[in-house]
């Protein structure tokens, strides 16, 4: 009989041990990882910020500012009313001197052949310093169209570094704005998401605060004929 009560005792005492011990068991299952690097997800590092992803699908995520943002620089020129115009300009005074230079060109052709028609019409002494005076004024000639190709190339260089320069400041209000510290060139980011770049807003800013930019003066100043009338008339065909 006393067996048989110690025995009660004995399974009421380990019914309890039993109960006390699932709760602490749950809660040993249910702590979170706190030994080394290897107890954390891939990629992901002891410090770094998580972001846990949606349960569901349709969860949204709550996007904080991003403090690096991205630029592509070449779509601000060539979007703004500003690159725009520089374009233009650029455009307008190439074409003006590709058609003089060829202006120029077909005269110099039809002078030097009006010169080699005449070679057997003149004595040889006379042919010689015809055309000597041709060549050296032909060259003349192509140096200062040369020249002013160069001239107007960095015309337009330095109205693009201008148009840059302008754009800092204004960067500055759109990092600002952003909550950002950086911003990085396009072309040195291998992936971002659009919401990153300030592009179009850049765009939109600097037409608002610039329009057109300021007025390029040496644009389109080309005179008619810069170097007066290099090839002349054609030689005459006889002395």
């Amino acid at each position: 009989m006393a067996q048989r009560g110690g025995t009660r005792i004995w399974r009421a005492g380990m019914a309890v041990l039993l109960c006390l011990a699932a709760p602490a068991a749950a809660q040993q299952a249910t702590a979170q990882p706190t030994g080394g690097a290897d107890d954390y997800p891939t990629g992901v590092a002891p410090g770094s910020a998580v972001v846990a992803a949606p349960r569901d699908p349709g969860d949204a995520l709550i996007r904080l500012p991003s403090p690096v943002l991205t630029i592509d620089w070449e779509q601000l020129f060539d979007g703004s009313r500003w690159g725009q115009r520089i374009l233009a300009d650029m455009q307008r005074d190439t074409g003006a001197q590709k058609a003089e230079n060829d202006r120029i060109a077909d005269q110099l052709i039809a002078e030097e052949r009006a010169l080699t028609e005449a070679r057997g019409k003149i004595d040889a002494a006379t042919f010689q310093a015809r055309a000597e005076e041709f060549d050296a004024r032909a060259t003349k000639i192509r140096a200062e169209q040369s020249a002013k190709g160069k001239a107007l190339e960095q015309r337009y260089n330095d109205a693009r570094n201008a148009f840059f320069g302008a754009m800092v400041p204004l960067l500055d209000e759109v990092l600002h704005r952003r909550g950002a510290v950086v911003v990085l060139d396009q072309r040195a980011v291998i992936r971002a998401l659009p919401e990153a770049d300030v592009t179009p807003d850049m765009i939109a800013l600097v037409d608002a605060r610039m329009g057109e930019g300021p007025a390029d003066t040496a644009s389109g100043s080309h005179d008619s004929d810069p170097a007066g009338d290099p090839a002349g008339d054609p030689a005459p065909a006889s002395p």
